[in-house]
């Protein structure tokens, strides 16, 4: 969990909620945030379950993928419909 660690200790770090949102769009597009968001709604699950059957990867995953995003500058992304 040393990644999560390292987010949390990033100072400001809600202003890159559209940014991480922007880079899960981008690896299973509008409709997959849609599905994340619906399923959160149902009783008996946690939202780290939800997310990894939504997203494919662990929140570790992705903010190991979001921190590689962030090195290299946030560069722009195709956000499939």
């Amino acid at each position: 969990m040393i990644v999560q660690d390292q987010i949390r200790n990033i100072p400001n770090r809600y202003p890159y909620f559209l940014l991480a949102v922007e880079l899960l769009a981008s690896q299973v597009g509008e409709h997959g945030l849609l599905r994340y968001y619906l399923a959160l709604k149902q009783p008996g699950t946690t939202w780290p379950e939800v997310f990894r059957e939504a997203f494919g990867m662990t929140v570790e995953e992705f903010y190991q993928l979001f921190e590689e995003h962030r090195a290299a500058g946030f560069p722009e992304l195709n956000v499939p419909k």
